[in-house]
């Protein structure tokens, strides 16, 4: 028993580190970070085994790179199997399947509220911007918060898209950990909670 919880703690933490990685690839495709900053190019290198074969029969709508929103539910759903497998749960596709969607989505929600945060922050810091790590996120939190600024009225030096983004994906969030509670997910997703 204590075997079989030592390897889907591994497994859950390779596999969400990984998806993560798989969502922060696609927010920076979509706030269209520099291709040739370090971090950049070290997310694409880890990414691209998956990514790329899916790229090749999974064409992208618009400026949406849905190789990356399969390949992230993909593995979601075979981390649930997995998890299903290890601790001798019955696999039921239907539930595999809204889990690895909800999972997935949870994961996004996650990976955007830490940048969010961390953009929040590092914008107190001046210098960030120019570090490559700190200027990826900090671009990538702009630009997740752009339409929240553009409906917001102007209030001079005070900007509180942050925190209505901030509360607006805690919300989401809550939201789906309630779905997923309700259709008895936990036992096999609850890694993403």
């Amino acid at each position: 028993m204590m075997f079989q919880d030592t390897l889907n703690l591994v497994l859950q933490s390779l596999a969400t580190l990984y998806i993560g990685a798989i969502w922060l690839r696609l927010l920076m495709q979509w706030s269209r970070v520099d291709f040739y900053n370090p971090l950049v190019q070290s997310i694409v290198k880890l990414t691209s085994p998956v990514i790329t074969p899916l790229r090749r029969v999974i064409p992208s709508i618009g400026s949406l790179d849905t190789a990356s929103v399969v390949a992230a539910f993909l593995l979601t759903l075979v981390l649930g199997v997995l998890a299903a497998l290890i601790i001798g749960y019955p696999i039921l596709l239907g539930s595999q399947l809204l889990g690895a969607v909800l999972g997935s989505i949870l994961l996004l929600i996650k990976v955007s509220w830490w940048i969010v945060l961390i953009g929040v922050i590092l914008s107190w810091f001046p210098s960030a911007a120019h570090h490559p790590v700190g200027g990826v996120i900090m671009h990538i939190s702009r630009g997740l918060l752009e339409p929240l600024r553009k409906i917001m009225p102007d209030l001079g030096m005070i900007d509180l898209s942050p925190i209505l983004g901030l509360l607006g994906l805690t919300v989401l969030e809550s939201i789906l950990y309630t779905l997923m509670s309700s259709a008895q997910l936990p036992a096999l997703y609850g890694w993403v909670m």
